[in-house]
């Protein structure tokens, strides 16, 4: 493990008002990755997250983030069977392209936006854990 981060040890580097060592005992794998993104939600406000916007439930599950996976996983249940009565209710050959369109629309947003906020809540995620 490097003991130093662009000339300066470990021990004194900061994201915040975290301890760049403190952070990567946390993150674990991809330790220097998080970091930078980590680095850039603090500069910046934001950063995208491919994995978190493609793989929205299962990135937060794997993340330990397990409020967030469950709720997004109950809200993918929910979004399913509303659309399923609303497909078998009013559904009709002359509204299902547009059915269709706002359907698929609502998923490419869900997923721009999970890809937007996963660096963020899981930066809050793991300062939570390191105030503890």
């Amino acid at each position: 493990m490097k003991t130093e981060v662009n000339g300066e040890r470990m021990t004194d580097v900061r994201i915040g008002e975290y301890l760049v060592s403190d952070i990567m005992t946390c993150v674990g794998k991809k330790s220097a990755v998080y970091l930078r993104k980590f680095e850039r939600v603090h500069e910046k406000g934001c950063s995208f997250n491919w994995c978190a916007a493609l793989f929205t439930a299962l990135w937060f599950a794997y993340r330990k983030m397990w409020k967030a996976a469950a709720a997004i996983m109950g809200f993918n249940v929910i979004y399913t069977m509303v659309l399923s009565v609303l497909e078998n209710t009013m559904l009709t050959a002359d509204n299902a392209l547009v059915f269709m369109s706002a359907a698929a629309g609502l998923f490419v947003l869900s997923m721009i936006v999970f890809g937007l906020l996963g660096d963020w809540l899981y930066s809050r995620h793991i300062n939570a854990i390191l105030d503890e």
